[in-house]
């Protein structure tokens, strides 16, 4: 109980923070409307009993009793005018202020956080799971103020109970006691299984949409196993529309046993009325007024279990959305200033680094950093890059490259150890200054559904707009005869996910216009992860000699774990198990005959063979009795790989 009052607490002053105004007009007005019912009671009670006057003994005249009748039906429509505005328009005005509100916080504070912690918290089923909810917190508030409403309503008939008769309080106080019991009884019958409800929405929605994935559903096919997908997806389901129809008899059962309370209420209170009224001792009007009492009574009690159920939802997802900012709180203490993570902490002093020839580009000095937080990732990285320095970083799988690469860019926060930029330390960094100064293409690099000019022009967005910085990209970044057949050019939208008219691109196609994102607002540094990864040997050191001409006069980190683009850079750097292992120019590495080395020779074999298959199918296409290539490279060429 305690858990689901801090929640509350919570979502009251997230509400309160988000508009203050919606939540007190939303109190204030439905409070207002809820006496109506009581005020109606009290001027029917009056206006019956002049009627009744006028038709029995013919007191007045009908002209005197016909502004009662006026009155009271002009009532009657504002209160049921007021019903609709209370439920249609307080609903859309606070969904527009708290759903929203909700879901666009979520989004500001999981897009300012630092990308590790999203990582590690396994964030990505959570927030999706807490955005498709987020309309808890106006479901929680739209609750709340029904609550009020209806305890105002009860407490205005309880007097209007009393100006009819301390007998018609007395069974009304006992009514309501005992239907409010009755709905925190059947509420809390629910409780227990939202968190089973969840886990087993989120399978089956995911399961769900597997098969509307194309590459999902290739497999599915070509393996033959949507039988086992769809057995999985139905047992979630059963789970979910099981504890769905519990709820609904539970709902089903607390309206049939509240309507046979209000039944009996309805007989007591009536019964002693009529009794009174054979005995002289009430008025016909006071039984017509007492059946009002019992209808507007159960109009206000009724619903409370309902309500008290969509409270019990809403508060256990707004738990869910508390958990998940709480858990962004606990970041680890050496959180650098990189772009995709501006702190939400109060403004501090930064500075801009100014570009020194003698300065090193990126230094890194006892570098660690653990995605998992035990084996660690990066161990204690030295390095140092100068200014107009191209450096190739090449390893195995697994040896923390891109790890490297994220960390210089300032996605990841390193665990210790010290990281600077031209000179100034990452936690002291102004907002924006990695972004203005660096072009990166990530080895998971991603294409949006929008056009191709957007795409491109994202590596540098406040150019989205000049169409000749994005064909100067593309042409930079080899792609220029992909959007030359494209069907619209650069207004082609990439998939056909939202556009049934969009394009899809092969692996080596979307490269290519990834690596052309790199190249926008011409920046002084450049960073390639695995940018050819998806092209043959030749296409590859083809991208990687583009990239390395293109890269003349600026600094620039190329990164493969195939070695044979290496002796394009000026010095190439070998990790090992996130450690640098070794670091010199391409011959001096081969004279040390060490990892370096040992890649370079398992991989030569590869390249040679395909080189010599490429030229022997051009020779073979010029002349059928050409003689065919040498079989064999001499060991000084392979060197020069």
């Amino acid at each position: 109980m305690s858990r689901r009052l801090k929640t509350i607490g919570w979502g009251l002053s997230m509400a309160w923070a988000m508009d203050k105004r919606v939540l007190v007009f939303a109190m204030a007005l439905v409070s207002a409307l809820s006496v109506l019912p009581a005020v109606a009671l009290i001027f029917n009670r009056a206006s019956i009993a002049q009627i009744s006057d006028f038709l029995a003994y013919g007191a007045g005249s009908f002209a005197d009793v016909l502004p009662a009748i006026v009155a009271y039906g002009v009532l009657l429509a504002f209160i049921a005018i007021s019903g609709r505005m209370n439920s249609e328009y307080l609903s859309a005005l606070m969904e527009n202020t708290y759903t929203f509100g909700m879901q666009g916080h979520l989004m500001d504070v999981v897009n300012r956080h630092d990308i590790i912690t999203l990582m590690r918290r396994n964030v990505n089923e959570d927030f999706n799971y807490i955005m498709r909810r987020s309309m808890a917190l106006n479901l929680m508030i739209a609750c709340l103020v029904s609550m009020v409403g209806r305890a105002f309503s009860i407490v205005s008939l309880c007097v209007a109970a009393f100006a009819l008769s301390p007998a018609v309080l007395l069974i009304v106080v006992i009514y309501v006691l005992v239907a409010f019991a009755l709905s925190l009884r059947f509420s809390h019958g629910t409780r227990f299984s939202w968190p089973v409800f969840r886990k087993a929405e989120v399978k089956a929605q995911f399961l769900q949409s597997m098969p509307q994935e194309s590459n999902v559903a290739k497999e599915i096919r070509l393996f033959g196993c949507a039988h086992e997908v769809v057995k999985g997806w139905e047992r979630a389901y059963d789970v979910r529309m099981g504890l769905a129809i519990k709820r609904a008899a539970e709902s089903e059962k607390r309206t049939f046993i509240a309507s046979l309370a209000f039944y009996g209420f309805l007989a007591v209170a009536l019964g002693f009325m009529v009794t009174s009224l054979v005995a002289h001792e009430t008025a016909p009007a006071t039984l017509l007024a007492t059946f009002t009492l019992c209808t507007s009574l159960f109009t206000a009690v009724g619903p409370i279990t309902r309500d008290l159920m969509n409270l019990d939802e809403a508060v256990f997802n707004i738990e869910q959305q508390n958990d998940l900012l709480d858990g962004f709180t606990d970041k680890p203490d050496n959180v650098q200033a990189g772009d995709a993570q501006a702190e939400s902490a109060p403004t501090r002093a930064c500075s801009s680094p100014v570009e020194d020839r003698r300065t090193p580009v990126f230094r890194a000095q006892d570098v660690t950093f653990s995605y998992t937080g035990e084996r660690p990732d990066l161990d204690g990285v030295d390095l140092a890059i100068m200014p107009g320095e191209v450096v190739a970083l090449v390893g195995e799988n697994g040896s923390g490259k891109s790890t490297l690469a994220k960390v210089l860019l300032g996605t990841l926060p390193i665990d210790s150890g010290e990281l600077e930029f031209r000179g100034v330390p990452y936690d002291e960094l102004c907002e924006g200054t990695l972004s203005r100064n660096i072009g990166a293409f990530f080895q998971d690099f991603y294409l949006y559904h929008h056009s191709v000019a957007e795409n491109i022009a994202y590596g540098c967005a406040e150019l989205i707009d000049d169409r000749d910085a994005v064909m100067d990209a593309i042409e930079k970044g080899g792609a220029t005869r992909i959007v030359e057949r494209l069907p619209q050019g650069l207004d082609t939208t990439v998939r056909k996910r939202i556009d049934p008219e969009g394009v899809e691109f092969s692996g080596g196609e979307r490269q290519l216009l990834g690596t052309s994102r790199a190249y926008m607002g011409d920046k002084d540094i450049l960073i390639f992860d695995e940018p050819a990864s998806m092209l043959d040997p030749l296409a590859e050191l083809d991208q990687f000699a583009r990239i390395r001409q293109r890269a003349q006069g600026r600094t620039a980190i190329l990164i493969s774990h195939r070695v044979g683009f290496a002796r394009l850079a000026d010095r190439i750097v070998v990790m090992d198990e996130g450690r640098v292992v070794e670091t010199g120019t391409h011959k001096e590495l081969l004279e040390r005959d060490g990892l370096y080395a040992r890649l370079f020779n398992d991989q030569a074999q590869f390249y040679m063979n395909t080189e010599k298959d490429a030229d022997d199918t051009a020779h073979q296409s010029e002349d059928a009795t050409a003689p065919q290539a040498a079989p064999a490279v001499a060991e000084e060429e392979r060197g020069e790989l």
